[in-house]
């Protein structure tokens, strides 16, 4: 089988955690992390720094993501499609009877394979969503998903009418509609209208807080390492695991 181009390919890191932890606990933070800077600034500087730290230290290897293929299509089916082609292709050139057999044979197999593979794959399905219910709730989710995946494109917009009934059919055009839309219902006249006036609870204020290296490990050790935001950030979620208390003072401003 072919790759398409609706094929992706991603970089996937193998995380090891050992000379990141050494980059980080060495690192002079103060000197991209200081009082003279606005707080975003500081958080800029900070993410630079650390997103390049994990770019050198987590090797990167390359992986193909097929999103059309069917959730039960698997490598030894993809195998098995690719020898049928062959044989197709030489059967077609030679215009031979052995050649014509090979290839027919293969095709049966192929189908016989499909049925095979996809019978297996719904039959376990139950099990499967039972083992990762108990114990897995990202992998159940992910699975629900694609048991739940229907065909074709659900993200497709037809053809819009702007407000002179002229057809919008190009897709930044069609934004642009839905955007100025949305806009205009959401826009509030506010000329004549007053604040409300919110009562005192409290004469205290905070006029400046600090965070010491305690404080920070327990931060750290409530995060949950399956619910990272991006990649990076679970790279990180799995360094705070086990932090210790050097690392934690050098990012105590942070």
């Amino acid at each position: 089988m072919e790759l398409t181009k609706s094929d992706i390919y991603e970089e996937i890191g193998t995380f090891g955690p050992t000379n990141l932890r050494k980059l980080i606990a060495t690192f002079d933070w103060e000197s991209i992390i200081n009082a003279e800077n606005s707080m975003d600034q500081n958080c800029k500087n900070f993410t630079n720094k650390f997103l390049e730290y994990i770019n050198d230290c987590i090797p990167q290897k390359e992986v193909t993501i097929r999103p059309n293929d069917k959730i039960w299509f698997n490598s030894d089916l993809r195998r098995e499609i690719r020898k049928r082609d062959r044989l197709h292709k030489q059967a077609r050139r030679s215009n031979s009877i052995p050649d014509l057999n090979k290839y027919k044979k293969q095709r049966n197999n192929v189908n016989n394979l499909k049925r095979y593979t996809k019978d297996q794959f719904y039959l376990n399905a139950n099990s499967l969503l039972d083992e990762f219910a108990s114990g897995n709730s990202k992998s159940y989710w992910s699975l629900m998903k694609k048991l739940a995946k229907t065909s074709g494109n659900s993200t497709h917009i037809t053809q819009l009418k702007n407000e002179n009934d002229e057809l919008v059919t190009e897709n930044y055009d069609k934004a642009c509609l839905l955007n100025k839309y949305f806009c205009s219902i959401s826009t509030i006249n506010e000329n004549n209208d007053k604040s409300p006036e919110f009562l005192t609870r409290s004469n205290s204020k905070i006029d400046i807080f600090f965070i010491n290296s305690n404080q920070v490990i327990d931060i750290l050790q409530t995060l949950k390492l399956g619910k990272a935001s991006d990649p990076a950030m679970e790279y990180a979620c799995e360094l705070w695991d086990g932090c210790t208390q050097q690392e934690a003072y050098n990012l105590e401003h942070v």
